[in-house]
């Protein structure tokens, strides 16, 4: 028996030329878009970018996203997205499976099944595994290819699908990925009969710029007393390397940090802490990456949950003598992670709308006196590269008292403002974290919850929150005062919101106003993205002897290199 006959052509381009009915492409979480999967959402206008932006495309192992691609400048008519689950955990299991390929296989039969629903019988596909999964081309081809080749053999026995081509930008990688099926084509021998074939594609003219910069990505997980961590550029530079810190030595260093955000003392020794704290945690090849590229590029933190605890911005690199918030920094909660890089479109005229919310509760002139002079400093700028930015100030004066909650969900509801700042009361349930939320009246208690902004029709891009921790949760615990914070983050991010960004304890009221003054300044007046604006208001903020903690408070969450 000769077998089922197979085409599988083999072309030398961008899979953006490939003209067939789907193109498929690989997705890690948390990764931006980036090689093919950058190129093809170019060509459809940045819809991928949209998809991962409302969680649409959730990048989970064996995901089927399908995007008609009838509006972009791709010769196919759907662009298929793959899911490839969190990039550390499909690293360790490609590099584990690379002999057996199962990882791969799971992947191919997801694929096959979700292509034969959708009635789509012809194909061209990245060679998804290689390079970025730190396996060779050749054995990556080789699994995904066989992983295809089963999954027809056995979900399509009508032959639907009778070919299907392979697309590889790098003309190095050709030899590999043919070597590949020449071994794919013997092992199945009896089972199906391989035709190899090249394709030429046409040419696609080179970018006139130089190649897009990306922040790395550095993967954290804890599993009892040891931490791994990956780092990732557009492959895996660094992964699955480990550190093991006792519970006991972590929580006196995280005590000793929040110590000093909360009141100053400890700043003579705070390098010293910092740097012990960041070697004891990191190891030293995650920590070279961090100081040769992080300072270029910028830094994206992938973390669980339970490390956001961890005050990442105040450890120090003594090699580089600065701390890790001096890089243009952001952090990702894992499996919650933000994608937002481009500016939103908008149906409205050009420009920029900002609410500030001080003083909601009525019991805080410094708040309120920080609402009105940031007011009064953005509509100063003239010369700042926003062509036009609105500002609206409203505070608990502008509310009924009785309609206070309905007002304020009502104005935030119309979806007109892309940047919210507050300043005010926060509210932490310990309980379920997706309650908190700012609180706007003390007594008896009123609180705009988190999971209100759920249904918002077009949440904010950016939410900054100066807020000050209530009673509820002050017990004096630096972990409670460190989760009521990432926690508050965390839920504004899974309501929608794009970047967060907020202070990790409370800071004085001159602190916070002038910080904010710095952060402004350098996202308007200067141009800077989300991360280099915040790195600059760090450094504004810190004085030579560090004894003014406000600098180190500041997190964001989401994408530094987000420009307005």
């Amino acid at each position: 028996m000769n077998g089922r006959p197979l085409i599988i052509r083999v072309g030398e381009g961008s899979i953006t030329r490939v003209k067939a009915p789907a193109v498929v492409l690989g997705h890690c979480q948390g990764m931006m878009p980036q090689g093919p999967e950058q190129a093809v959402d170019e060509a459809l206008e940045h819809a991928i970018s949209g998809f991962l932006e409302d969680r649409s495309i959730k990048g989970e192992l064996g995901d089927f996203f399908a995007i008609p691609a009838s509006m972009g400048s791709l010769s196919a008519e759907t662009v298929i997205v793959m899911g490839m689950g969190p990039p550390d955990l499909f690293t360790k299991r490609a590099v584990s499976e690379r002999d057996s390929g199962d990882f791969l296989h799971q992947i191919a039969h997801r694929l096959i099944k979700g292509l034969l629903a959708t009635n789509i019988s012809r194909f061209a596909t990245v060679p998804i595994g290689a390079g970025r999964a730190g396996v060779p081309t050749r054995a990556a081809v080789k699994a995904y290819v066989e992983g295809i080749c089963r999954a027809l053999l056995t979900l399509d026995p009508e032959r639907e699908i009778g070919e299907f081509t392979i697309v590889e930008k790098d003309a190095a990688k050709l030899q590999d990925i043919y070597g590949a099926l020449e071994e794919t084509a013997e092992k199945l021998r009896g089972q199906l009969v391989l035709d190899i074939r090249a394709l030429n594609l046409p040419g696609v003219s080179q970018p006139s710029g130089p190649p897009s910069a990306y922040p790395i990505l550095l993967v954290a997980r804890r599993k009892d007393l040891e931490l791994t961590y990956s780092v990732y550029t557009n492959r895996p530079v660094q992964f699955m390397k480990t550190m093991k810190i006792e519970d006991n030595t972590l929580r006196q260093f995280m005590g000793q940090v929040t110590s000093y955000l909360e009141t100053g003392h400890g700043a003579e020794g705070l390098t010293d802490t910092a740097q012990v704290f960041y070697e004891m945690m990191v190891p030293p090849e995650i920590r070279e990456v961090v100081r040769r590229d992080g300072q270029a590029y910028g830094v994206v933190l992938n973390l669980e949950s339970a490390l956001t605890l961890v005050p990442w911005e105040l450890c120090y690199d003594r090699e580089a003598q600065v701390f890790l918030g001096e890089f243009s920094l952001g952090r990702q909660i894992m499996r919650e992670e933000t994608y937002r890089f481009l500016p939103r479109t908008r149906d409205k005229e050009q420009g920029l709308d900002m609410l500030i919310l001080a003083n909601l509760s009525g019991d805080l002139p410094g708040a309120e006196e920080e609402g009105r002079e940031l007011k009064a400093f953005l509509e100063s700028l003239h010369d700042h590269s926003c062509p036009s930015l609105r500002v609206d100030l409203r505070t608990a004066k502008d509310f009924p008292t009785d309609q206070k909650k309905a007002e304020i969900l009502k104005l935030i509801y119309r979806g007109r403002h892309e940047i919210v700042h507050y300043c005010g009361h926060a509210f932490y349930d310990e309980v379920d974290p997706y309650k908190s939320g700012w609180m706007i009246e003390r007594r008896p208690p009123e609180v705009i919850r988190a999971y209100e902004f759920a249904n918002l029709p077009e949440p904010p891009v950016f939410v900054f929150a100066n807020a000050c921790q209530s009673a509820v949760v002050d017990d004096g615990d630096p972990a409670t005062k460190q989760k009521f914070a990432h926690s508050l983050a965390g839920a504004f991010i899974r309501a929608g919101v794009n970047l967060y960004l907020g202070n990790m304890v409370k800071v004085s009221d001159a602190g916070a106003r002038a910080f904010a003054g710095h952060f402004y300044d350098a996202l308007f007046e200067k141009g800077l993205a989300m991360g280099e604006a915040l790195t600059r208001a760090r450094r504004l903020r810190m004085t030579s002897d560090l004894k003014d903690p406000t600098w180190g408070n500041y997190v964001l969450y989401g994408s530094p290199t987000y420009r307005l």
